[in-house]
């Protein structure tokens, strides 16, 4: 999907017969599009960060999933951070909060 930047996201799955979707950015990707999809605000990584087409796509929505905010830890002990269960948990709340609102919100 065109950027407003003059890049392009890869966009993972899409709504049948919409304009929104999800694209889950890793570390690689954060790179090539620099500034295209900036991370979120420090203490704002738990909310649905969204950024819109351009062009013919210009009333897109898409949810960036940001890989860093999944990652789990299943090491037992102290310094053990969160499992794969709970990071799998949070993906899953992220974009059913996601497509609730576009629903909610009719999104084209």
């Amino acid at each position: 999907m065109p950027l407003p930047a003059g890049k392009s996201l890869e966009v993972d799955v899409t709504g049948a017969g919409h304009k929104f979707g999800v694209a889950y950015v890793t570390a690689n990707e954060r790179h090539s599009l620099g500034n295209a999809v900036p991370m979120p605000e420090p203490g704002m990584e738990d909310a649905l960060h969204l950024v819109h087409g351009s062009g013919n796509d210009y009333d897109a929505k898409i949810l960036v999933l940001h890989d860093t905010n999944y990652l789990y830890d299943d090491q037992v002990g102290a310094e053990h951070e969160q499992t794969v269960l709970t990071a799998a948990r949070k993906l899953e709340r992220d974009v059913r909060d996601f497509v609730v609102r576009a629903h909610a919100e009719k999104w084209p």
